[in-house]
C-alpha cells in the first residue's frame, strides 16, 4: 500500500517534502513559489508559527502556495 500511495500522490500532485538544516520559511518558499510571503502555507503544513527552522527538519511543502500575504493566521 506504502508504494502506491507515493505513486498516487505523484499522479495528483501531492505536497513534497524538503529537508534543511537550519534557514527559514521565507526562503524556502522564495525557491519552491517563487514568493517569500507563501511562507505562512508551510508554517501550517508542518505546525510551526516562526518562520525560522531550527536544526534539520523534513518540511512538507504544499502543492500550492498560501495567499495570506505574508500574515499567519489560525
Amino acid at each position: 500500500m506504502g508504494r502506491m500511495s507515493i505513486n498516487l500522490g505523484n499522479v495528483t500532485g501531492a505536497a513534497q517534502q524538503i529537508t534543511t538544516a537550519g534557514g527559514n520559511l521565507m526562503s524556502i518558499a522564495a525557491k519552491v513559489y517563487g514568493k517569500a510571503e507563501a511562507w505562512t502555507g508551510i508554517a501550517k503544513a508542518n505546525g510551526l508559527n516562526d518562520p525560522t527552522v531550527q536544526g534539520v527538519q523534513t518540511l512538507n511543502i504544499p502543492v500550492t502556495p498560501d495567499n495570506s500575504g505574508g500574515v499567519l493566521t489560525s
